[in-house]
């Protein structure tokens, strides 16, 4: 069944370049480009397994950069491939804790309840995407494009964590582990722009990428406060995330002679 679907899907996209509809204006740039990006991950997911205390998690803003190479950039369907590198996320969570919990001897060791956001990230992965391209002018020197596709990354299996105490107690604590496998695939879709100028072409994307597995698996864990209960749960980081791309194209060196 998998070799019919590959045999189908290398079917369509022959026949597809077959009739493939070719852009003049596109002829005088490199197919290589550098490109820059900002992400942002989604937020990460709780499961309670104990009490009810719970940290509240948030997106995680990132960024990372790399280069792309267009194959067959001039035309209306393209293949898109190259090498990119993004910090990856770790946590982005708030705490709070009452102050009725941590009284000690009848006196605060806060003048009021600990409200805080805490954020931390893991390290820069590598990856190399492959997606469609289809390109349609729509505007002088500009085009609108859409990009589906699938993307393989390296990321070495590692941990994270983090603790909050008070004195000597801990009264918050997490911990999470990357997945052993260091090769990882996700799918890619997204839209975006093309603008040509005589000394570069600019590319302005905007596309999500979904994981086929979770980035950080993992548990919360409170304790030691003197009113709410111990609680615990399991953290999940899915690793998925929206990014803004930008990459540009240099002049081809028969466009730098031209007056």
């Amino acid at each position: 069944m998998k070799t019919r679907l590959l045999s189908l899907f290398l079917l369509n996209t022959a026949f597809l370049f077959a009739q493939n509809t070719h852009y003049s204006t596109l002829d005088d740039y490199k197919k290589i480009g550098w490109m820059v990006n900002v992400a942002l991950f989604d937020r990460g997911i709780n499961h309670i397994n104990l009490g009810h205390a719970t940290p509240k998690h948030l997106p995680i803003l990132s960024h990372g950069f790399g280069l792309n190479y267009n194959i067959q950039a001039n035309k209306k369907w393209s293949l898109v491939t190259g090498l990119w590198t993004i910090r990856e996320a770790g946590y982005h969570f708030q705490i709070t804790i009452d102050e009725k919990d941590i009284i000690h001897n009848g006196e605060y060791f806060f003048t009021q309840g600990l409200e805080e956001r805490y954020k931390g990230y893991t390290i820069y992965s590598f990856s190399s995407p492959l997606f469609l391209r289809y390109q349609l002018p729509a505007f002088k020197n500009g085009y609108i494009h859409s990009n589906l596709g699938l993307k393989v990354k390296f990321l070495p299996s590692g941990s994270i964590g983090f603790g909050i105490g008070v004195e000597d107690l801990d009264v918050f604590d997490m911990g999470a582990i990357s997945p052993k496998n260091y090769w990882q695939g996700s799918f890619v879709v997204g839209t975006g722009l093309s603008w040509a100028r005589w000394k570069y072409l600019i590319k302005a994307d905007i596309y999500y990428t979904l994981n086929f597995q979770n980035s950080l698996e993992g548990y919360y864990k409170y304790k030691n406060l003197l009113v709410t209960p111990d609680s615990d749960g399991s953290y999940v980081l899915s690793g998925n995330y929206w990014a803004l791309m930008l990459s540009i194209h240099l002049p081809s060196k028969k466009t730098k002679k031209e007056p």
